[in-house]
């Protein structure tokens, strides 16, 4: 049997947005998946898309294909990620723009001068449902 090699073991890794990490409405395993998209995103044309397949993003979180189907269509519905096939039937995957989904500051934003506020009143997991 084929060691696989583990990601870390690669030198990759992936700066993962914690609001999609601490997503309560989200089970845990469509998290992990984004996680392992975002790991293989790359800039292109001014979206982060992944090249990753079905069976390597399957086998990167330890599960069936079917089961991966299955959590790619949560991440869809969620609108975290985007997927569109392409003409010799692969699919493509995008990640989205979560701003609004999660209430955070567009980067483009401009500041307003006003203090921020370090701990904000209140439960802190508040902020991301």
């Amino acid at each position: 049997m084929k060691k696989l090699k583990l990601m870390s073991e690669c030198g990759m890794w992936a700066a993962v947005p914690v609001a999609v990490m601490i997503d309560v409405t989200l089970p845990v395993g469509p998290r992990l998946m984004y996680a392992i998209i975002v790991s293989h995103c790359r800039p292109r044309r001014g979206v982060m898309q992944c090249f990753a397949g079905l069976a390597t993003l399957a086998r990167e979180c330890g599960v069936s294909q079917s089961t991966a189907k299955r959590w790619l269509l949560e991440l869809t519905t969620a609108g975290v990620i985007a997927r569109q096939r392409r003409r010799n039937t692969s699919t493509m995957t995008f990640l989205t723009d979560i701003t609004k989904r999660y209430g955070l500051a567009n980067e483009a934003e401009e500041p307003t001068g006003e203090p921020v506020n370090e701990e904000p009143a209140g439960d802190p997991l508040s902020r991301c449902s």
